[in-house]
C-alpha cells in the first residue's frame, strides 16, 4: 500500500487527537504541581491552563485529520496519477520533533523552570518547523517567553514554576 503524504497527515492527526486526549485524562495528574483552586477575581485555577492546551492540541490534531481526509478526497477525484506525491521521511520525523519538544518542555518546566524551559522549547519548535535563521529564532524565543511570562505572571496572577531561576527572580 502506497501511503502519500495527505493519509500520513491522517494518521499523524489520530496520533496526536489520541495523544492530547491521553494527557488530559490519564496524565494530567501527574503534571506541574500547581495550585488547583481559583482566586478571587480568577475565572479559572492555573491548573486549568494544561487542560486548555491539550484541548487546543486535540482541536487542532482533528483539523489535521478533517484537512487530509479532504485532501485525499480530492486527489483520489483527480484522473491522474500525477497529483499523488510520495510521503517524506524527513517530514515526519520533525512534525513528531516539533511534537515531542511539547512533551520535554512539560516534563522539564518544574526543574528547569517555564523561562528557560520554554525558551529552549520555542527554540527547537522552531528549527523542527524549518527556521534556519538563528537570530531570528532566538528573538522569537526571547519575545514569546517574556509577553507569555508577563500575561500569566503579572497580568492573570498565575503563578508559574521559575525552577532554577526561583531564587534569582
Amino acid at each position: 500500500m502506497h501511503l502519500t503524504e495527505h493519509k500520513w497527515d491522517a494518521i499523524l492527526g489520530v496520533i496526536f487527537a489520541l495523544l492530547s486526549l491521553a494527557f488530559v485524562l490519564f496524565l494530567n495528574d501527574l503534571a506541574i504541581e500547581i495550585p488547583t483552586a481559583s482566586h478571587k477575581g480568577q475565572a479559572s485555577s492555573p491548573r486549568s491552563f494544561p487542560d486548555m492546551i491539550f484541548w487546543a492540541m486535540l482541536a487542532f490534531s482533528l483539523g489535521l485529520l478533517w484537512s487530509s481526509f479532504r485532501k485525499m478526497r480530492v486527489t483520489a477525484a483527480a484522473p491522474d496519477s500525477s497529483a499523488r506525491t510520495p510521503f517524506d521521511w524527513t517530514a515526519l520525523f520533525f512534525r513528531m520533533a516539533a511534537m515531542a519538544t511539547l512533551v520535554l518542555l512539560f516534563a522539564v518546566a518544574g526543574w528547569l523552570g517555564i523561562l528557560i524551559g520554554g525558551l529552549i522549547f520555542y527554540l527547537l519548535f522552531a528549527f523542527f518547523s524549518g527556521e534556519r535563521n538563528v537570530l531570528r529564532a532566538l528573538a522569537g524565543a526571547i519575545l514569546t517567553t517574556a509577553i507569555l511570562y508577563y500575561l500569566f505572571v503579572k497580568v492573570a496572577g498565575v503563578p508559574l514554576p521559575m525552577g532554577v531561576l526561583e531564587n534569582i527572580i
